[in-house]
């Protein structure tokens, strides 16, 4: 690094770290409010299904990865067709694997979740926690609710997006990259569907017998990995237009 610049530039990360911490608790209360807002406009179902729709994210992304892989493991006009065909049917399938995680697994999620204090980022609480406030206030009716009309519009205003998104990722594998972090606050909770299926995991928390979560971070079926896998959530929910459970419309952060 240059030496004329070395001050100056340490000087400005040290002045946007103390910017994070000072804001720190008002941001975290934003995003609290923003989650009873979430379960106001799209029910309290809806919110908290979508809290636990965070706790998947490697999974999704292995998810894509694997697409991405398949679709271009053959050359030549074959090679082509299977890589249109996957752009065609990428968030189909995407959605079809996100709905065959059964609810156990879930719970296995949200158990690792409040030991290892998963979040989405530092700037956000616990999402074990956002889960908790956000189910204590009662359950909520949706005031916006998505119907086929609406349906049909959102997909035809998300058609261009999900058709870029889409082909990035099958043809450069983009998925973005995010520096890991090696705190254990901020790391998910996910792992690979076992062999089998996921009924084959059955019984097994964390990756030991009887359903008891395990506290080890390298747990080889309830492995630690880092939370900023480079897929954003607005890129699931513009593929597979998941917006919680029961078909709700929540704010999700």
């Amino acid at each position: 690094m240059n030496g004329a610049t070395f001050v100056p530039r340490w000087a400005v990360h040290g002045l946007l770290v103390l910017l994070e911490h000072l804001t720190l608790r008002a941001s975290q209360r934003a995003e609290y409010l923003a989650d009873a807002s979430a379960a106001r406009t799209g029910s309290t179902e809806a919110a908290i299904a979508l809290m636990d729709r965070l706790l998947i994210a490697h999974a999704v992304e292995m998810t894509l990865r694997r697409e991405s892989a398949a679709a271009n493991l053959r050359g030549g006009p074959a090679g082509r067709a299977a890589v249109a065909q996957a752009e065609a049917e990428l968030w189909e399938r995407l959605a079809a694997h996100t709905a065959s995680i059964p609810e156990h697994e879930y719970e296995r999620l949200r158990r690792l979740a409040a030991l290892r204090g998963h979040s989405v980022d530092s700037t956000h609480p616990p999402t074990h926690l956002r889960r908790r406030i956000a189910a204590s206030a009662g359950p909520r009716a949706a005031r916006v609710v998505l119907g086929e009309v609406r349906a049909a519009a959102v997909a035809a205003e998300l058609r261009t997006a999900r058709a870029v998104v889409g082909r990035r990722i099958i043809r450069d594998q983009s998925l973005g990259h995010v520096p890991r972090r090696p705190a254990a606050a901020h790391q998910s909770t996910n792992r690979p569907v076992p062999p089998g299926g996921w009924e084959a995991g059955r019984g097994r928390v964390g990756g030991t017998p009887g359903g008891r979560a395990a506290a080890s971070p390298r747990g080889r079926a309830g492995r630690c990995v880092p939370a900023g896998t480079g897929l954003r959530a607005s890129t699931v929910l513009v593929g597979s237009r998941v917006a919680g459970r029961g078909g709700r419309l929540s704010r999700g952060r």
